[in-house]
């Protein structure tokens, strides 16, 4: 069966680079790689894994906006540089 494939840039660069270091043709080396993502269970139609994410506490408390903090952190790294840089 003649079938036409276009990989990508970056793919068919590698597949030329593997034929010409193994010294075997183009159709050999894809399908080598084919042969072996299909024996490695990779599939396009397979479903993620399902997986949960657990939650933990940071110990956070009430009254504080913790979405600032990044802002307060910066006003304190800018005040500890005018400490140390002799400004007021």
């Amino acid at each position: 069966m003649r079938t036409t494939f276009t990989p990508a840039p970056d793919i068919a660069d590698r597949i030329y680079e593997i034929a010409r270091k193994s010294k075997k043709s183009l159709n050999e080396v894809v399908n080598d790689l084919i042969r072996k993502g299909l024996k490695e269970g990779s599939s396009v139609n397979e479903s993620p894994r399902k997986y949960e994410v657990k939650g933990k506490s940071l110990g956070a408390f009430p009254g504080i906006d913790y979405e600032n903090l990044s802002k307060f952190d910066e006003e304190l790294q800018i005040e500890e540089w005018k400490d140390s840089n002799g400004h007021s």
